[in-house]
């Protein structure tokens, strides 16, 4: 078999358990990655779940209303984050992000590459690596987006640093649905 499938005691769930202090720093990277400066905790928009996806709203101080969808891969028997996936989609500019968090190990040398039902969507390019994971992050192509949203399933294909090829899931379960709450509640 050319890729080891991540499956025994994976699980996909709706969010992670609370950051530690060592995931402090990363948290405040996500948060501005989606520039949601939040004023107070009132102004946080209770988050909604769309099959395998979760929508969060919150309000920036300009008092726009900033949205993002994501999903969490996990070891069902550890609880340690195998995937993260967050998309952010801004409609008065009609662009997509999407925002990879992998394991760390991923080899330099061949990028990960996104696949939807089986076939090859994109590359995934890696921007950084942090003590928690290995991030990519970058603007979605329309026709990428569209696959995103109408898959079943896909996956990140990535060759480790040991050589051996992995394959992270991702869930198409409820993305069309958490995608229209986004791009309908977001106000720029």
């Amino acid at each position: 078999m050319l890729y080891e499938q991540i499956k025994p005691g994976l699980q996909i769930t709706e969010r992670e358990s609370r950051p530690t202090r060592a995931r402090s720093f990363t948290a405040i990277l996500l948060l501005m990655w989606f520039c949601q400066a939040v004023v107070s905790a009132e102004d946080e928009v209770p988050a909604r779940t769309f099959g395998d996806w979760v929508v969060n709203c919150s309000k920036q101080e300009s008092g726009k209303i900033g949205c993002g969808m994501s999903q969490v891969a996990v070891y069902q028997d550890t609880s340690e984050r195998l995937l993260r996936v967050d998309l952010r989609y801004i409609p008065s500019t009609q662009v997509a992000t999407i925002q990879f968090i992998m394991p760390l190990g991923v080899s330099l040398e061949f990028p990960p590459q996104l696949f939807i039902a089986g076939k090859f969507s994109a590359e995934v390019p890696l921007n950084y690596c942090m003590p928690d994971g290995c991030y990519s992050t970058f603007v979605v192509k329309p026709e990428v987006l569209e696959k995103i949203l109408a898959m079943e399933k896909g996956n990140i294909q990535l060759q480790a640093a040991n050589g051996h090829m992995m394959s992270l899931p991702i869930s198409g379960n409820g993305s069309r649905e958490a995608f229209n709450a986004v791009s309908s509640s977001a106000t720029d």
